[in-house]
């Protein structure tokens, strides 16, 4: 093998260990809390009447901080630099769940 791709295997490993230790962390965090949570993403379509106000409020929990925190999430994830969105738009929002998948 060359020195280039040992080189290159080197910090693949790293990065994956890094990676499994970030994971581990995080899950470590949250137990010390009592409980394991994980978040999680998922694609909606707008539908008619649909805001960013009312999506959010139906899928907020409390791990965001605040509704507004959560709404910032929203936008900030799917591009958007107003609350406009339209009818058949995909957007991406998070969620929390205490069942790992």
């Amino acid at each position: 093998m060359t020195k280039q791709f040992n080189k290159t295997l080197c910090i693949i490993l790293i990065l994956l260990l890094a990676f499994g230790f970030g994971i581990q962390a995080n899950r470590v965090a949250a137990s010390e809390e009592g409980e394991d949570h994980y978040k999680y993403y998922r694609m909606i379509t707008v539908e008619e009447g649909d805001t960013i106000s009312s999506i959010a409020k139906s899928n907020y929990d409390q791990k965001y901080g605040t509704m507004t925190d959560y709404m910032n999430e929203i936008c900030d994830m799917n591009d958007l630099h107003d609350d406009k969105i339209q009818v058949g738009q995909q957007l991406v929002i998070s969620y929390y769940s205490d069942e790992l998948k």
